[in-house]
């Protein structure tokens, strides 16, 4: 079988993201014949492990980062990842969502909170990989 032939490869796949100091991860769910499924991604600067399972638990990070996984995970900050992991970054997307939901649920410090994200954000997209290290770190 196919699977079985490059059952080595994504093992090492794996190994490799589950040691990486960074991943970025997310899931999106799925029906197949009818009955409800979740894709998992989890990638590095180089690599990105698939798995497909019937489970949406913290429990599938663990077992693709390991028990205790001492990198940073960016992700959207659904509680699944913060049960399996302890340094979460949220991705950006989410970040700004929660903050705008926030900014117009409670107006005033919620709302100079996500003009300063906002800004902060247009900043960091300014940068590229021309950019000078001591810039981008200072960024």
């Amino acid at each position: 079988m196919v699977a079985d032939s490059l059952a080595l490869e994504y093992n090492n796949i794996k190994k490799e993201i589950s040691q990486s100091p960074f991943i970025n991860a997310d899931k999106t769910g799925a029906k197949l014949n009818g009955k409800s499924h979740w894709f998992w991604t989890f990638m590095n600067f180089k690599s990105v492990f698939f798995l497909l399972t019937r489970r949406k638990e913290h429990k599938v990070v663990k077992e693709v980062l390991g028990e205790n996984y001492q990198g940073i995970l960016a992700c959207d900050g659904l509680k699944k990842y913060q049960k399996a992991v302890k340094n979460i970054q949220r991705c950006w997307v989410h970040l700004l969502r929660k903050a705008k939901f926030l900014a117009q649920k409670h107006k005033e410090q919620a709302k100079t909170t996500y003009n300063s994200l906002c800004e902060l954000f247009k900043e960091i997209k300014k940068v590229t990989i021309k950019t000078p290290k001591e810039i981008r770190e200072k960024i």
